[in-house]
C-alpha cells in the first residue's frame, strides 16, 4: 500500500528543467565519531542552468535535465565519492526549491 497522494508521486516524478531551483544537502558519516558531518561547502540552493546543467562544488557540472530529484541526488554522492577517493558514497539530497519554476507550479497545479 502507498502513503504517497497522486501530488506527492506527482512531485516525485517530476523531470528537472531549465530555470528550477534545487536545494542540496550533503552529509556523510564519521565512522570515527559516530556521526553526520554536514558538508557545509556544498549544502544551499542551486539552479538548473539554460542548457539543463547543474553546476555543484567538487562535482562539476551535471546534465540535470530530464532527471528527477533522486537521480540527482545519487549523481551527486556518487560523483563526489568518485572525484575525492572515499571509502563511502556521502548522502546527498535534492529537493525542489520553494521558488521553482513557473514551469513546475504548472505541472503541480494541473496534477490536483
Amino acid at each position: 500500500m502507498s502513503l504517497l497522494t497522486p501530488q506527492m508521486a506527482a512531485a516525485e516524478d517530476y523531470r528537472l528543467g531549465p530555470q528550477d531551483k534545487l536545494n542540496i544537502g550533503v552529509a556523510a558519516w564519521q565512522t570515527v565519531d559516530g556521526t553526520f558531518r554536514d558538508w557545509s561547502a556544498i549544502n544551499g540552493e542551486y539552479s538548473v542552468g539554460p542548457g539543463g546543467t547543474l553546476s555543484v562544488p567538487f562535482v562539476g557540472s551535471l546534465q540535470a535535465a530530464g532527471k528527477t530529484t533522486a537521480e540527482i541526488a545519487s549523481a551527486i554522492g556518487l560523483a563526489l565519492q568518485r572525484k575525492l577517493a572515499l571509502p563511502d558514497k556521502p548522502e546527498a539530497s535534492v529537493e525542489m526549491a520553494p521558488t521553482c519554476s513557473t514551469r513546475a507550479m504548472n505541472m503541480w497545479n494541473s496534477s490536483i
